[in-house]
């Protein structure tokens, strides 16, 4: 398993991000500061997070999947898709303040990948900023090919702009939404999935 220290990934981003020159290096401490560090034995307040978890929304095809630790920040969401929903990759800063990397059914390895079923997906990254965060996701379940039941669609929302729809475009299937109030945010995903992503959920984290 792949971890990195938060706050190491939070000065990279900072670096490498178009909002660097709008950022201080004292607000860029008060992110990290909200964040849980690695290796902390501390039960204190940022240690002992709220989460709700909803759904999952989908089949039950697949084999189930989940955070490997309790989801604290949200840092990047990758859809692999073309007619269907082929699967999802997400980094996350995890309540022991290191880094969790998850890719959950096909694609995630090269662009484009070439599914089961012979069909070029692409990959669509989502690089969330250091004053960004997931407000809502959105889509659509059906059948596709031989699945009865998978994720057809996924539409994300962020506090600064709207991504997709991916996938299946023609509104066919039974939509679903996962939104959040106030400051809340998603910050992971669950759900199942084998060749294509079969069902999926959220985390979500009240501020």
């Amino acid at each position: 398993m792949e971890r990195m220290a938060a706050y190491h990934y939070l000065i990279e981003l900072w670096a490498d991000s178009d909002m660097g020159n709008n950022i201080t290096i004292g607000s860029l401490s008060e992110l990290a500061n909200d964040t849980p560090m690695p290796g902390s034995g501390s039960t204190s307040k940022r240690q002992s997070i709220k989460l709700d978890k909803i759904g999952p929304r989908g089949g039950r095809g697949g084999g189930v999947r989940d955070v490997q630790v309790p989801p604290y920040r949200l840092l990047r969401l990758e859809i692999h898709s073309k007619y269907t929903i082929n699967g999802i990759s997400f980094s996350y800063i995890g309540s022991d303040g290191s880094v969790h990397h998850e890719s959950w059914g096909g694609g995630g390895k090269y662009v484009p990948y070439t599914g089961r079923d012979g069909i070029v997906f692409e990959e669509y990254p989502i690089q969330l900023g250091l004053t960004d965060y997931v407000k809502e996701i959105s889509g659509t379940t059906g059948a596709y090919t031989d699945h009865p039941n998978i994720v057809r669609s996924l539409k994300v929302v962020t506090f600064k702009r709207t991504y997709g729809p991916y996938g299946a475009t023609d509104g066919a299937g039974s939509p679903f939404s996962f939104p959040v109030q106030g400051s809340a945010r998603i910050t992971g995903f669950f759900g199942r999935s084998g060749d294509y992503l079969d069902s999926i959920g959220v985390y979500i984290r009240e501020c």
